[in-house]
């Protein structure tokens, strides 16, 4: 109901009870208003008086409030959100308040192109395609690249190794002879029908971890041994396999301290 509405109900009501209070007649604002001189007038009077400034006082307890302005909401929801959000830090965001995941970092590599140096033959294309299976003729050719793995060069090596990177460098050749500083012996792991269970070898030197750089090497460019193995390693589930085309020939070459 209108406010002004209630407003007039309310004078009204008030008239009626100012003349059922009154005998006789009055002024009011300079004019002459009649009383009402009988009992049952004045009764009758006070009645509709009573009703209306009644039912005037009931709407105006009725009437809602006016709209709060965005003060009396306390917090803007967004900030609400974060107060939220930092009392129960288990509570689920909104897709769009959530970060963004970061990226997985990158698997380190040992390639470094500003290193790459090679040694007698370990660059020379001989015209072998790379295979995906293992050779049972150790003593030839190689191709210059292997599928599943990647080829190091000595410079590449060289520099890793006095960095301090992280890789387990591992000789698979049989009979005894001088190695690489720091490899790790697996004879047999690269013969056509290994003695050696590789897999064994790689799970308990890298706590299997099937991303520790492994690094394979035999004898040189004519020799299989060390891609056979980088191959079963690969196959293995191991995902940052390189293997040192040049071995003990290149390093040699290159006039490095051995074992």
């Amino acid at each position: 109901m209108p406010q002004t509405l209630i407003i007039g109900i309310f004078v009204l009501g008030a008239v009626m009870l100012l003349l059922a209070l009154v005998s006789g007649g009055f002024k009011i604002f300079g004019s002459e208003l009649p009383g009402v001189a009988g009992r049952s007038g004045r009764i009758i009077a006070f009645a509709i008086g009573v009703v209306l400034v009644g039912f005037s006082l009931f709407h105006f307890r009725d009437e809602p409030p006016a709209p709060a302005k965005d003060s009396d909401h306390g917090s803007p929801p967004v900030l609400e959100a974060a107060k939220a959000q930092a009392a129960n830090p288990g509570a689920t965001q909104p897709a769009e308040d959530r970060p963004a995941p970061k990226p997985p970092p990158a698997q380190e590599t040992l390639n470094d192109p500003a290193a790459v140096r090679v040694f007698g033959r370990e660059g020379m294309d001989f015209g072998v395609p790379p295979r995906n299976t293992v050779e049972e003729n150790v003593g030839t050719l190689t191709p210059l690249t292997i599928p599943g793995a990647r080829t190091l060069s000595t410079g590449e090596l060289v520099s890793a190794l006095r960095n301090d990177r992280r890789l387990l460098l591992v000789d698979v050749l049989d009979a005894p002879h001088p190695g690489l500083p720091g490899a790790r012996r697996y004879p047999g792991v690269g013969m056509p029908v290994p003695t050696t269970d590789l897999a064994e070898l790689l799970e308990k030197d890298t706590g299997g971890n099937k991303a520790y750089p492994l690094v394979f090497y035999c004898q040189g460019p004519q020799c299989w041994e060390s891609y056979n193995a980088a191959l079963r390693a690969r196959d293995a589930g191991y995902t940052n396999v390189y293997w040192y085309r040049g071995g003990l020939e290149a390093w040699a070459m290159a006039s490095l301290p051995g074992s």
